[in-house]
């Protein structure tokens, strides 16, 4: 199983991010130092670690995450025939999509990520169970107890952004209840290893579209370009995978909610560095949307949220339309 395989060193010689790591038991206990820290990271770069050891809730959401692994290799061993009997549906992006239907340049050069997205709204029963293969329907309690725990995460960051914003307790936590239709999912991915004579970009760089995304991997791979750099190769960036900690980011929808005060981090997949390429990388994202008929509007009620330029008129758009309208924009690049 890839989280019981003691996996090769990550490289020193790779150009790395140095991403703040956060307590998630400091934060549990309103640390000021540790919630002051989390609010100017999502002022510039939107992009940290969390470290879920030391608390009992973090422990049993990384024993969700080794159980989600577990499925996932059993999932993408199974015959491409199968796993396309179940092919993705772009406009919710549930379902298997193989390596090669998405494009990583406007070049229209082909992916190399394979991957099968799970709807939050299908694990609760908030809708109708899609078809999925036997693997998937045997483990909709080993989804459940990931997804609730990972939104149990969520909410406290929710909590401890209105408590800076200054806004109203619940106010994010309204805009995507768990009991009410959304585009939240799991996304379980894998990276086979590239021939080394031809390695290269994996996924399309992006921001991710939701409000926050909570990742898991073991291998690296994953890059993040810092603000305000051109989007050359030399200033792409690995980020270091760390135990015990999950790979967190805001969306562009909490950007479009505090109006550019938060940030959203443009990242992308390459190949694994050093002797990590030559293994399969496999990864877990929790991606939180907001509720489909919640307005995609700034916030009121904040005087840290910068407001509207003068003259600006936002559009009455809900966050389903709002994310169909996003993704169109994604996958037209």
């Amino acid at each position: 199983m890839p989280h019981l395989v003691e996996p090769p060193p990550f490289p020193n010689d790779v150009s790395t991010a140095q991403l703040p790591r956060l307590s998630y038991a400091k934060l549990l206990s309103m640390t000021e130092s540790e919630t002051d820290l989390l609010f100017s990271i999502l002022k510039v770069t939107g992009l940290f670690l969390l470290d879920l050891r030391d608390t009992s809730e973090g422990a049993e959401l990384l024993n969700d995450v080794a159980d989600i692994f577990n499925v996932s290799e059993k999932l993408f061993g199974l015959e491409d025939e199968e796993k396309l009997k179940y092919v993705l549906d772009w406009k919710t992006t549930n379902g298997y999509k193989a390596a090669g239907m998405g494009k990583t340049d406007s070049q229209g050069t082909p992916d190399r990520c394979e991957f099968y997205t799970v709807g939050r709204d299908d694990i609760l029963g908030v809708t109708s169970q899609r078809d999925a293969p036997p693997v998937l329907n045997g483990s909709r309690d080993v989804f459940k107890s990931f997804m609730l725990h990972s939104h149990g995460v969520v909410e406290h960051l929710y909590t401890y952004l209105e408590f800076h914003l200054q806004l109203p307790p619940g106010t994010f936590s309204s805009k995507n209840r768990i009991s009410f239709p959304s585009g939240t999912q799991t996304r379980l991915l894998k990276f086979s290893p590239q021939p080394s004579d031809d390695r290269r970009t994996s996924m399309v760089p992006h921001t991710d579209l939701g409000t926050i995304t909570i990742l898991f991997n073991i291998l690296g791979g994953l890059q993040f370009l810092s603000p305000g750099l051109e989007n050359s190769e030399k200033n792409w960036q690995f980020v270091r995978p760390e135990p015990g900690c999950a790979i967190i980011n805001l969306g562009d929808a909490m950007v479009k909610w505090t109006n550019g005060l938060f940030k959203s981090p443009y990242h992308r997949v390459t190949y694994a560095p050093g002797e990590q390429a030559n293994r399969v990388r496999y990864s877990v994202a929790y991606l939180v949307r907001p509720e489909n008929e919640t307005p995609m509007k700034r916030l009121q009620g904040s005087e840290m949220i910068p407001p509207l330029k003068e003259g600006e008129v936002e559009e009455d758009i809900t966050a389903a339309e709002w994310h169909h309208k996003q993704s169109e924009k994604h996958r037209a690049k």
